[in-house]
């Protein structure tokens, strides 16, 4: 028998469980797994449409470009979460990471609700990046 696919939910659930903890380290990582959360989430619902990326702008600006409204905040709140999960993840001195914690958990759970919300349709996906030409040597790249 297959196993099952992995539920993205747990990692928001583990992100709520390590915010209970005092320690910089568990609120940094509350604060990246409660990204991977909705990306993920965001990354299936849109596979539906024929999403195979994995970067997290093209995904961001996928649901921005959407007529729906709700695609348009779940982009806000992804490019938000992500600025926060890259802070958390890389830079040595995070003031008030306890703040940014318990904003990323009421973002994500915002999340949550609004991609729920989102159509089955939506995201539409982008057209492809456009080639470019290089100007020196006329290669297309």
């Amino acid at each position: 028998m297959a196993a099952a696919p992995f539920d993205w939910n747990e990692y928001l659930n583990l992100a709520t469980t390590l915010s209970t903890n005092g320690d910089e380290a568990s609120q940094r990582t509350a604060i990246s797994r409660a990204y991977y959360a909705v990306f993920n989430a965001a990354t299936l619902h849109a596979k539906a449409n024929g999403y195979k990326d994995r970067s997290h702008g093209r995904l961001w600006k996928m649901y921005s470009a959407d007529a729906d409204i709700n695609a348009k905040r779940i982009s806000a709140y992804g490019n938000q979460m992500k600025i926060a999960r890259e802070r958390a993840d890389y830079e040595g001195i995070v003031p008030r990471v306890n703040d940014i914690m318990t904003q990323q958990l009421a973002d994500a759970n915002m999340f949550v609700t609004l991609l729920a919300q989102v159509p089955a349709t939506s995201p539409q996906l982008l057209p492809p990046n456009p080639k470019k030409t290089c100007n020196n040597c006329g290669a297309v790249v």
